[in-house]
């Protein structure tokens, strides 16, 4: 995924491990995390769901109740609330840092969506609902187009953008 470097020209280098640079909506928050040398162990947890997506670099993931594994670029996560991640940086350096994008989405937007999908689009196998575990996929075509536009629109000026993001969220969720 590319980022549009404008959007994040302004931003400062605080610290080397998971320097953090957050964009908010109305029911979504979307953070860019940069770490800038090798580190292990690093905590971190979110108390709305949330997608990660890796967009440079390796992490090691320990999550709960699976084998570590490596998160490369493409590939994405599904955590549900409160998901505790133990992370290493095993090759971030400073010419070479790891950024991931974690966008949280909140729990009444999820609902929101769901309802709506089992008003109108009724699954012939049951309802609709949101997976409460944890979930590790590669990004299509498609999940790379959403994540693009949604960054676009955290990070615009427009006075719409709530409203904007708001039909991509619905989308991206679906």
């Amino acid at each position: 995924m590319l980022l549009n470097n404008g959007s994040l020209k302004n931003r400062r280098l605080e610290t080397l491990v998971e320097n953090q640079t957050t964009f908010t909506l109305n029911s979504a928050a979307m953070h860019i995390f940069e770490t800038h040398q090798k580190a292990e162990q690093i905590l971190l947890k979110f108390q709305d769901p949330v997608l990660a997506s890796m967009m440079e670099g390796k992490k090691v993931m320990h999550l709960n109740g699976t084998t570590a594994f490596d998160f490369l670029p493409g590939e994405s996560l599904v955590l549900p609330p409160d998901e505790l991640m133990c992370i290493d940086f095993p090759e971030a350096r400073m010419d070479n840092p790891t950024r991931c994008l974690a966008m949280s989405i909140s729990e009444e937007k999820i609902h929101e969506t769901i309802n709506f999908l089992n008003e109108t689009r009724a699954k012939v196998d049951g309802e609709w609902k949101f997976t409460d575990y944890n979930f590790h996929f590669m990004n299509d075509v498609a999940i790379q187009h959403i994540l693009q536009r949604l960054f676009f629109l955290f990070t615009e000026n427009h006075p719409s953008k709530d409203v904007f993001a708001d039909f991509m969220l619905r989308e991206f969720i679906i």
